[in-house]
């Protein structure tokens, strides 16, 4: 579902680059481009190749918020007091579908196998995602409450809709995001088909090289998917994609599985636990279940009444 979201996503950056190509024809130009760059990363035989177009893409991720900081300050002070702000959304139906998308927001998990597999100190791990939440945390606070304050409930899910056309800055953060996007979906789509491979063709992961033809069309035909579906929800407002990923697949990782996961563990290795911990980590569990399932329900609404609006 990444994949979807941004290859859905992409025609945006594309078209703050060129703004005298704009349509819908050029708009399904800009999601081919997108599917044709990730087709090629998909080749990288290993997650390990990844690595570094990863951190090439946190620079200039860093550097998107940054920007959006830097538009808000120098040229959209002034909607800081216009704009039309709601304490709790317009209605409840929205409330419950844009929740879920703070998971997305916090996302990452579906790589964190991956990432482990590659440390030489697995054990380090935790330690490694506390500093990088501690660093990344103030950003997204910061972000989000000047962007809020800025644009209000008028709030587009596409960063850049928000953004002054044509300005330096604009056309930055456009590139920023065009690489970010990108370097997401590659990596998130490695972490995936790696687990299809093993999975189903019994494939190592750590072979290096792709000179297997099933390999080959399998992960072509996943990233064919991706585009289809795109396809589909490309005129579906992006918070709301955003809302069911967060709700599908992020919240279960964030919300419920791993409570429960918890308690499996203890009682498989046969050590006992508090009233406290069992209550505790049962109750986090079903209220997370709770929401996950409600914001998969009314993103899904919402995603479904798009699509009927538009056609309409």
């Amino acid at each position: 579902m990444t994949g979807v979201f941004n290859i859905a996503y992409m025609p945006a950056s594309f078209m703050q680059l060129f703004s005298d190509r704009r349509g819908s024809a050029e708009e399904v130009k800009y999601m081919v481009v997108t599917w044709g760059i990730m087709c090629l990363g998909s080749l990288l035989p290993s997650y390990h190749d990844t690595f570094p177009i990863a951190a090439f893409s946190a620079l200039v991720s860093t550097a998107n918020a940054m920007l959006q900081v830097v538009v808000i300050a120098f040229y959209q002070r002034g909607q800081l007091w216009t704009s039309h702000k709601e304490v709790v959304g317009s209605n409840t139906t929205s409330l419950l579908a844009a929740l879920p998308a703070i998971a997305y927001a916090f996302g990452g998990h579906g790589v964190f196998p991956e990432e482990v597999r590659e440390l030489k100190t697995p054990k380090d791990f935790p330690r490694i995602v506390k500093w990088l939440y501690a660093g990344s945390l103030p950003w997204y606070y910061v972000v989000s409450i000047a962007s809020y304050a800025c644009y209000g409930s008028e709030i587009n899910g596409n960063p850049l809709f928000n953004w002054p056309r044509g300005l330096w800055v604009t056309q930055c953060g456009a590139v920023f995001s065009l690489v970010g996007a990108i370097v997401i979906s590659v990596t998130t789509n490695q972490a995936t088909l790696i687990a299809v491979e093993e999975k189903v063709l019994r494939i190592d992961s750590f072979e290096y090289g792709m000179n297997s033809a099933p390999r080959i069309l399998v992960r072509f035909a996943f990233i064919m998917l991706q585009l289809l579906a795109a396809f589909v929800l490309r005129r579906t407002p992006l918070q709301y994609l955003q809302a069911f990923m967060g709700s599908f697949g992020v919240g279960c990782l964030t919300f419920w599985a791993p409570f429960l996961f918890y308690l499996r563990v203890q009682r498989r290795k046969k050590r006992p636990l508090g009233r406290a911990q069992v209550v505790f980590n049962a109750g986090m569990g079903a209220a997370g279940a709770a929401f996950s399932l409600l914001g998969m329900v009314f993103s899904t609404v919402k995603l479904i009444s798009g699509e009927k609006n538009l056609k309409v």
